[in-house]
């Protein structure tokens, strides 16, 4: 079903319209892809990201809340502005990404409260206060992202928190720092990808 949406028309509002009527589409399976493609288009296209982010926002209102829950269809809101927020500050649009990163925080408030979607969302965030050389609120974000990677056992995430607070620490003239987290990082990155497993 979801191969039919790639021969769609180009025009958001064509495909807003066309997933919106039909119920076909008013799946968690759809929503998931089309946040998928979102953010794997974010680096090479920005506003086509945005663009399918936008067109993830306008599924949930459309999805059976008293079959997916209320909550869980929050966490998927707070998802999408998360990578909204992303593709704005991919084009310096620092003002509009801090008001989706807004967005994402106010729907992952009436969420499930998983706390690795707060992670997540947390470390996006902190790759928008970097840009905006608010290094103290970057550096927050991604420890409070690391305790709770580093919680769940997700060794890879927890290294890719500890190499951006390296980026922090050499912004802010603190290479002494630097190192021995990037040292850390490849320590539990490559542990994670060894098939290692379990915590630090």
């Amino acid at each position: 079903l979801f191969e039919k949406m790639k021969d769609m028309p180009n025009s958001a509002e064509r495909q807003r319209l066309i997933l919106g009527n039909d119920r076909r589409f008013h799946t968690w399976g759809v929503l998931e892809r089309l946040l998928e493609q979102s953010r794997d288009t974010v680096l090479a296209d920005s506003r086509e990201s945005e663009r399918l982010a936008f067109l993830a926002l306008a599924q949930t209102d459309h999805l059976d809340s008293g079959y997916y829950g209320p909550t869980r269809i929050e966490d998927m809101r707070a998802r999408a502005w998360s990578t909204l927020g992303e593709a704005r500050r991919l084009r310096s649009d620092f003002a509009g990404s801090g008001q989706a990163f807004d967005r994402a925080r106010s729907h992952l408030a009436s969420g499930t409260g998983d706390s690795l979607e707060q992670a997540i969302l947390f470390e996006s965030e902190a790759a928008l206060r970097r840009c905006q050389r608010r290094f103290s609120d970057a550096r927050a974000l991604l420890l409070e992202a690391l305790e709770i990677f580093v919680e769940n056992g997700e060794e890879q995430r927890s290294g890719l928190s500890l190499i951006s607070l390296a980026a922090v620490d050499r912004d802010e003239g603190e290479p002494a720092q630097a190192l021995p987290r990037l040292y850390e990082a490849l320590r539990r990155i490559d542990r994670d990808v060894g098939g290692g497993g379990g915590g630090s």
